[in-house]
C-alpha cells in the first residue's frame, strides 16, 4: 500500500492507530514517506491519524486515552463534552490511576487518582468519570464565565441531578472553587437553569417579596405547553429573563412575541427581562417587577401584601 491508499484509509477513520496498527495496513517505509509528507501525523506516543483530522477533539481525547493506558477514562470539560452537555473544549482532561505519571502536550490536562472513579459511558462511547465527579471538576478547571454552564447544562440534559453533585461534593474533603459551586446547586435546586436565571435569583427576584413565585412553572394554552422562567399565580404574571444567544434576531423576538400573545389570551402578562438588564441594572429590574406586581395586586380580585416601590430610576439609553 503506497501513502496515498494508507492515507485515503486513515481519512475515513476518526481515530487514532498504533504503529503496530498501521503496519498491518502497509510497509514500515510507506508510513515513514507518509509521516515525511506530512499526510500522516503522530498525534502522541503511538497514536497516529489522518492530517486531516489531527485538530479534531474527538481523535485527540481518543488518542489520550490510548496514550494514557486502558484505565483512563475522560475528566471534568472533556467528560462533560462526551455527554453532550459542553462544547469539546480547547484541551483534553483525563483521570488515571496514581502510579501513572504520563507527560505530554500543553493541550493535555492529567488528574491522577489514589482511587480511581467509576467508569462510564456516554453515547459516544468514550468512557468518562461519573457525571456528578465531572460537574465538579469541570467548574473548578474552567474560567469563571463558563463555570455556570458546567453544572446547569448537565441538569438541564438530565444527565446528572442536583442531589447528585451535592452528595458528590460533600463526599471530596478538597474541591477547587467549593463555595462557589454550593451557591450555585442552591440556585440550581430552586430552579435556575442558567447563569441568568442564577443572576436574577440573587440580584433581582431576591427576598419576602418574590418568596412566593414558582419556578419553570408549566402552562397549557390552546394545546400548546409553555414554561414560563418566573409565575405569580395570585397577579398572573411571568417574568421571563432572555439570554443573548436565544432571544435575538428578528425571527426569535417574532417567536417570543407569538408565545407572550397567546399566553396573554388566558390574563397571564409576560414581563422580560434581557441579560444586559439583569447584569447590568439588577436594582432596575427589581424595582420593575416590584412595581408590576403591586400594581396587578390592585385587581378587586386580587389581595397580595407587596410593599410600595418607588418610580424606576430614569436611565438614558
Amino acid at each position: 500500500m503506497g501513502i496515498r491508499q494508507l492515507h485515503d484509509r486513515l481519512l475515513r477513520r476518526v481515530e487514532p492507530l498504533t504503529y503496530d496498527q498501521l503496519r498491518r495496513l502497509a510497509s514500515e517505509r510507506a508510513i515513514a514517506d507518509a509521516v515525511r509528507a506530512g499526510r500522516i501525523v503522530r498525534v502522541l506516543p503511538d497514536a497516529y491519524a489522518s492530517s486531516v483530522h489531527a485538530e479534531s477533539w474527538v481523535l485527540r481525547m481518543q488518542a489520550a486515552l490510548l496514550w494514557a493506558g486502558p484505565s483512563t477514562v475522560a475528566a471534568g470539560s472533556s467528560a462533560l463534552a462526551a455527554w453532550g452537555a459542553l462544547a469539546p473544549p480547547p484541551n483534553v482532561s483525563i483521570s488515571v490511576p496514581w502510579e501513572t505519571r504520563p507527560r505530554g502536550p500543553a493541550w493535555v490536562s492529567v488528574r491522577r487518582h489514589v482511587h480511581m472513579p467509576e467508569r462510564c459511558w456516554p453515547p459516544r462511547r468514550i468512557p468518562t468519570v461519573p457525571p456528578p465527579l465531572a460537574v465538579i471538576q469541570a467548574h473548578g478547571e474552567l474560567p469563571s464565565s463558563r463555570r455556570a454552564e458546567a453544572v446547569y447544562a448537565p441538569v438541564r440534559e438530565g444527565i446528572v441531578t442536583v442531589a447528585e453533585i451535592a452528595e458528590t461534593l460533600a463526599a471530596m474533603p478538597r474541591a477547587r472553587g467549593r463555595r462557589e459551586l454550593e451557591r450555585r446547586l442552591v440556585a440550581a435546586e430552586a430552579g435556575a437553569e442558567s447563569y441568568l436565571e442564577e443572576e436574577a435569583g440573587t440580584r433581582v427576584l431576591r427576598g419576602v417579596p418574590f418568596a412566593h413565585l414558582l419556578r419553570q412553572h408549566w402552562v397549557h394554552v390552546d394545546g400548546t405547553s409553555y414554561r414560563l422562567d418566573t409565575f405569580d399565580p395570585a397577579t398572573l404574571t411571568a417574568f421571563e429573563f432572555d439570554g443573548a444567544d436565544a432571544h435575538s434576531g428578528p425571527a426569535a423576538r417574532q417567536r417570543d412575541a407569538a408565545r407572550d400573545a397567546r399566553i396573554a389570551s388566558v390574563g397571564i402578562l409576560t414581563v422580560r427581562f434581557t441579560y444586559a438588564d439583569v447584569t447590568d441594572r439588577p436594582e432596575w429590574c427589581r424595582t420593575i417587577a416590584l412595581g408590576v406586581l403591586a400594581t396587578r395586586s390592585q385587581h378587586p380580585e386580587v389581595q397580595m401584601d407587596v410593599p410600595p416601590v418607588a418610580d424606576p430610576p430614569e436611565k438614558a439609553w
